[in-house]
This record gives structure tokens, sequence and C-alpha cells, in this order.
């Protein structure tokens, strides 16, 4: 890999995804204004666990596809419409038991009425959010990813702007949902229609290919859902034990913001993708440090970002979103740290994945999910809600450590 092409190419395309990924959450961060003052606390909180709810979901039943579309279609270009093909196939299945999953907690899980619906609302935002990341990793082969910012932009903007307006004219919880799901839906649907127009869309089924996929497809799986359990499993873990929606509603915003954090930076690293993918075909050894340069970054801006929460955080939040939201800026520093824990090692995943390395990933993100359930209910009982969050750094600290170690370890025996 010449330097420069490599570099142009992860500047190029993980400027656009960062762009694709700044619309979206610059849109977001202006709706949850809005949305907390318009609803409320209480909405609010149900809002947020419905949006949490659903995310798990998907997060259950990705398959790693997202992060392995690209990566094949480098390793494999003359094979790329039969990969792209088979994961669309498999995309479909995983979605079906994904949605039969949300129904079945919906009704299970829920005995209020209100929460239920929520749920069940969110079906269609499902069935377009698994199409729309299927759809960004196939242009994130491409390398061409102004085609998913353009989506963005007009999708996400779209959102907001008719969501503010429906708020301002009395709109309720279930009307935002509603068009939430609707817009997502949408978005869905016009990336299969352009990735159809580009020739790459077909449904068919090749059986080596599936196999490939699913073999180290359910480690990453694994790994992505562990991800979103991590991401999520403080708001869902909470419900039960605060039962109150308004007191869930602050707290939840604050791990909304280290969603938004994450989703403002990890774009980058997917664009590096096929760039680290050729490198390791090609056995350049400066890949190697991709993961150290990315961490020390990373935690640089981490510790940046959260001096400036803990010192402007509780008067900002209170002055944005009202007093019912304090606690949210008082969790501010703390959730701008718990965000870089998160992002600090994945240079090291991805070196190890595209050394054909997948199952510490796996490993590090499930060993911190037990690390969450466990510490959880300790920490909230001794430091309210404070503890939630408290718990999640303890928790994504064991993952990094855990994935720094063994990226350490094992990708020079297992370079090519």
């Amino acid at each position: 890999m010449a330097l420069g092409r490599g570099m142009k190419s992860i500047l190029r395309n993980g400027g656009l995804m960062v762009g694709s990924g700044w619309v979206e959450i610059a849109s977001r961060l202006i709706y949850i204004v809005f949305v907390t003052r318009y609803l409320g606390a209480q909405d609010y909180g149900v809002w947020t666990y419905a949006m949490a709810a659903y995310g798990l979901v998907i997060g259950l039943s990705t398959l790693g596809l997202e992060t392995l579309i690209p990566v094949r279609m480098h390793q494999t270009a003359d094979r790329v419409q039969e990969i792209l093909s088979t994961a669309l196939c498999l995309r479909l299945v995983t979605l079906l038991v994904a949605g039969m999953g949300l129904i079945l907690f919906a009704m299970l899980a829920e005995e209020d009425w209100s929460t239920r619906v929520a749920l069940l609302m969110t079906l269609p935002a499902l069935v377009g959010r698994s199409l729309v990341t299927w759809v960004r990793a196939v242009y994130m082969g491409f390398e061409h990813m102004v085609v998913p910012l353009r989506l963005t932009l007009v999708f996400r903007v779209t959102e907001v702007a008719v969501g503010i307006a429906l708020l301002t004219m009395g709109a309720g919880l279930f009307t935002v949902l509603a068009l939430h799901a609707l817009v997502w839906l949408l978005e869905g649907c016009c990336g299969l229609a352009l990735v159809w127009r580009r020739g790459a869309l077909r449904l068919a089924w090749h059986k080596d290919i599936a196999w490939d996929l699913l073999r180290q497809g359910w480690l990453l799986g694994i790994a992505a859902a562990a991800m979103v359990a991590l991401m999520s499993g403080p708001v869902l873990l909470l419900r039960p034990m605060l039962d109150d929606f308004a007191r869930l509603g602050p707290v939840a915003l604050a791990f909304q913001v280290i969603t938004i954090l994450v989703a403002s930076c990890a774009p980058f690293f997917f664009a590096a993708l096929p760039v680290l993918s050729r490198s390791a075909a090609a056995q350049d050894a400066r890949v190697r440090f991709f993961g150290p340069l990315s961490a020390l970054g990373i935690l640089l801006l981490a510790a940046t970002g959260s001096g400036i929460g803990f010192i402007y955080g509780p008067t900002l939040v209170v002055w944005a979103l009202g007093p019912e939201f304090q606690i949210t800026g008082t969790l501010l520093g703390p959730a701008v740290l718990v965000a870089g824990l998160v992002l600090v090692p994945t240079g090291f995943g991805q070196y190890l994945m595209v050394n054909k390395v997948v199952w510490p990933s796996a490993i590090a993100l499930s060993t911190g999910v037990v690390v969450l359930v466990t510490l959880m209910p300790l920490a909230v009982a001794r430091f309210d809600v404070l503890g939630a969050m408290l718990a999640a750094m303890v928790a994504w600290s064991v993952r990094a450590a855990i994935m720094i170690t063994l990226s350490l370890r094992l990708a020079p025996q297992k370079a090519p």
C-alpha cells in the first residue's frame, strides 16, 4: 500500500463518514433539546427506553456484517456481488428474528400499555436502520461514502425539522416515535434502491460465502451484541431499579451523550478498514501502529472534553433543558470519559480483525457485560444514579484493558 494513497482514502472516506455522523449527531442534539422541552422528563424517559431497547435488538442481529462486508469486498474482489447478495439474505433473516424478539420483549417484559406501544412502534425503525447499516457497509466497501452522507443529511434534517414542527404544534410521544420509525424506514428503502441502481443488489444465496461470513460473523456478532448491551444496558438495567421514567430520563440522556460522542468518532475507524485490509494483505509493518496512535489521540480528546464537561456541564444543561435535567449536567464529565474508554481499543481490535483474529473482541466485550450486570445493582445502591455511570466506566475499562492486552500479545503471531 502506498502511504499517500492509503491515507487519502482514510481521510476522504473517514471524513465523509464522520461528516455523515456529525450531521446525524448535530440534528439529534437539536432534536433532543426540543424533545426534552416539550415531552418532559417522564415521556423522554419512555422515548429513550424504547430507543435503547430496539437499539439492543439491532446489535443482537448484526452478525458482524457491517465490519465483514467492506473487508471481504477487498479480500475477494472477484466475488463482490455474490458477497453482497448473500450478506443481504443473511441480514433479512436476522431482521426477521430481531423483529420477533422485539415483539416478545414488548409483550412479556412490559405491563404498562403505553411503554409496550412505544416499544412496538419502533419495529419499522428496526427494519429501516438494519437496512441503512447494510447500505453504509456496501458503500464503505466501494470507498464511496458520499451517497450515505447525502441520505443521512436529507433524512436526519427531515426528521428534525418535521419533528420540531410537530412538537411545537402539540404532538406527543407516540407522534415522535411514529415519525422516527417512518423516516428510518424510508431511508432504508432509498438506500436499497440506490444499491440496486448500482447493480450490486441481488437476492441470491451462496453457501460458501454464507459459511465464511457466519464462521467469523458469529464472533463479531457476539462482540456487536455485547457492544450494544454495554451501551444500552445501563438504561435498561436502571428501568426496574428506579421504576420512574421521570428519574430515568435525565440519566438516560447522559448515557445518550456517550452514544453520540462514540458515533461522532467511530465512522473514521470504519473508513480505515479497507486500507488496513490492504496493508495487512501486503504485510505492511506500519499497520501495527494504527491502534496505539489512535488510542493516544482519543485519550487526549477524552481528557480535554471531560474537563470541559465537569466545569461547564451542570450549568449548560440546566440552561438548555431546564432544572428537571440537572443530574444530566452532573454526569456529563464522567460520560465523556466513558465515551473515550469505549473508543480507545477500537484501532487495536481492527488490527486484529484484518489479521483474521476476531475472538478477542467478543471475549473483552462479553466480560464487560458481565462486569456491568454484576456491578450495576451494587453501585446504584451505594451511589444512586451516579453508580450507573461508575459501573459503566469500570465495565468499559475492563473491556479496553483486555482488548489492548490481547492485541499486543496475539497480533504479531497472527500477522499474514
